[in-house]
């Protein structure tokens, strides 16, 4: 009986491998509309208003916003990830500075 099982279960992930691991692993159905462009390309300059080095190696991150950008949380990461890619700090410390301009 388990070597039933096993066949099947070999039978199934060799039809449509990706499919029934997600869907076995995941225990959810694959709507393949969704996964069928991967292609994440992306060209965009990105210049930090302020990255310097402190002494102990850590990298600060300063970014000043004269209004509110809901994005500007995603905008840090990205910030985050291409500081930490570029100069493989021991740490990475980001400010946003808000400066709300007078009415």
């Amino acid at each position: 009986m388990e070597k039933i099982k096993t066949d099947l279960l070999l039978k199934h992930l060799f039809k449509n491998p990706a499919t029934k691991l997600i869907e076995i692993i995941l225990g959810k159905k694959v709507n393949w509309q969704l996964l069928q462009d991967t292609d994440l390309k992306i060209v965009k300059n990105r210049e930090a208003d302020l990255v310097v080095k402190l002494e102990d190696n850590t990298i600060l991150h300063i970014e000043i916003q004269s209004t509110n950008d809901p994005s500007m949380p995603y905008r840090m990461f990205e910030y985050f990830y291409l500081i930490t890619d570029k100069y493989k700090p021991k740490d990475l410390i980001q400010v946003c500075i808000y400066i709300e301009k007078s009415r």
